[in-house]
Order: C-alpha cells, then structure tokens, then sequence
C-alpha cells in the first residue's frame, strides 16, 4: 500500500507539474499574443499619426503656396494699378497742360486776314523789286 500511495503521490505531483506546466505555457503564449498585439497596434497608431501629420504639414505647404501665389499676384496687379493710374495722370495733366496753353495763348491777332498781307508785302515782282503794297511809283 505504501508503494500505491508513493505512486498515486508521483502520479498527482507530475500532472500537478504538467499542468502548471501547460497553464505557464499557455500564459505565456497569451501573453506574447497580448505582447505582439500591443506591438502591432502601437505601430498602426504610430503609422497613422506620422500619416496624418505629413498629410496636415504636406496641406499646409499647398496651403502656403497658394496663399504665396495670391500675394504675388495681388502685387503684380496693385504694381499695374499703380503704373496705370501714373500714366493716365500724366496723360490727363499733359491733356490739360496743352488745353491751357493753347486757351491762355489764344489768337492775338485783332484782324483776322491779314497774315496774307504781310506775305504780300514781302514777295517780289517779275523785276526783282519788293511789293511794298503802297510804293505805286515803283511798279510804274
């Protein structure tokens, strides 16, 4: 009987020992799956916010392009403004400059026709003599 308990004692300790065994085991595979799980998430996670953050600064690049663009067009086109609105004043103030002129000088002149005279006067007849207009003696 003695040899019966030993071997019903042996037999209990080596399943008891098994199955800590089994059960440490199992643990410990639950425990890596756990492990790699955790691993494999933080990873996603991890790839997703770096995703997210190139895709925030790669947006705010394009956004800051853009925004570049427009201000350079803006000044292109406040430069044409500018250059515009110069020259249509100077346009308008030299317009006005000669309207000045030309109704300040006016036409002096109180008799009309007689700028004809004057070139009469001066001009020649068939002789070579000058057209004084009043010397009648010398055409006769």
């Amino acid at each position: 009987m003695i040899i019966m308990s030993v071997v019903v004692v042996v037999v209990v300790v080596v399943v008891v020992v098994v199955v800590v065994v089994v059960v440490v085991v199992m643990v410990e595979v639950v425990l890596m799956v756990v492990a790699v799980v955790v691993v494999v998430v933080v990873v996603v996670v991890v790839v997703v916010i770096v995703v997210v953050v190139v895709m925030v600064v790669v947006v705010l690049m394009v956004v800051a392009v853009v925004v570049v663009m427009v201000v350079v067009v803006l000044m292109v086109v406040a430069v044409v403004v500018v250059v515009v609105v110069v020259v249509m004043v100077v346009v308008v103030l030299m317009v006005a400059a000669v309207v000045v002129v030309v109704v300040v000088s006016g036409d002096d002149d109180d008799d009309d026709d007689d700028d004809d005279d004057d070139d009469n006067d001066k001009a020649e007849d068939d002789n070579g003599h000058g057209n004084h207009g009043n010397c009648m003696q010398e055409r006769k």
